[in-house]
C-alpha cells in the first residue's frame, strides 16, 4: 500500500523554475533526493522548495516524514566551499551533516571511502571475533558456513547491491 501512496512522488520534485535539477531515488521505503544548482541562493531555494513539496504531498496522502531520519549532506570538492544549508519541515530544522548512510554505503561530504571503510572494519572485527570464539568447538565445514554467512556477506553485500543501481 505504501508504494501506491508514493508511486508518483517524482512529480513534486521539480524545482521552482520547473527545471528537473533534482533526482529522486526510491528503494523500498527509503527516498533519497539529489539537488544540483551552482548558484548558492538558488540551491537553497530549490532544496527547501522540493522538500516542502514532498512534505505537502505526504500530508495530502495522510503520511508523515520521519524528521529524525532526514539527513542533508552537501558534497564538496576542493575548489567549492560549503554553503550553509538547512531544510525545514513543521517547525523542525535539519542542518547539513558531514556523512550519511545511503543504501548500505557510508558516504561523506567529500565522497571519500574513509567513513565506509571504518564501518566495514568494525563489522569485520566483530565477525572475526565470532569465528574465533566458535573455532575450537566447530568443524571446518561449520566454520566455513559461518564465514560465508557472516564475514563474506559483509564484504560482498554492497558490491552486489550497488551493481544493480549503476
Amino acid at each position: 500500500m505504501f508504494l501506491l501512496y508514493i508511486n508518483n512522488i517524482t512529480k513534486v520534485t521539480y524545482t521552482k523554475d520547473n527545471n528537473k535539477k533534482s533526482k529522486l531515488v526510491l528503494f523500498l521505503d527509503d527516498i533519497s533526493l539529489t539537488i544540483t544548482n551552482p548558484n548558492p541562493t538558488n540551491f537553497i531555494k530549490d532544496i527547501n522548495g522540493v522538500f516542502t513539496n514532498i512534505n505537502n504531498r505526504f500530508k495530502a496522502s495522510l503520511l508523515s516524514l520521519n524528521i529524525e531520519k532526514i539527513g542533508v549532506i552537501q558534497f564538496l570538492t576542493k575548489n567549492r566551499s560549503h554553503i550553509p544549508t538547512s531544510v525545514g519541515c513543521d517547525n523542525n530544522i535539519k542542518s547539513s551533516i558531514t556523512k550519511i548512510k545511503f543504501l548500505g554505503i557510508m558516504i561523506d561530504k567529500t565522497l571519500m571511502w574513509k567513513s565506509h571503510t571504518e564501518m566495514i572494519i568494525l563489522k569485520l572485527s566483530v565477525a572475526c571475533l565470532a569465528v574465533r570464539a566458535i573455532k575450537p568447538f566447530e568443524s571446518p565445514d561449520t566454520l566455513k558456513m559461518v564465514y560465508y554467512s557472516y564475514f563474506h556477506s559483509i564484504i560482498n553485500y554492497r558490491i552486489i547491491f550497488w551493481s544493480f543501481l549503476i
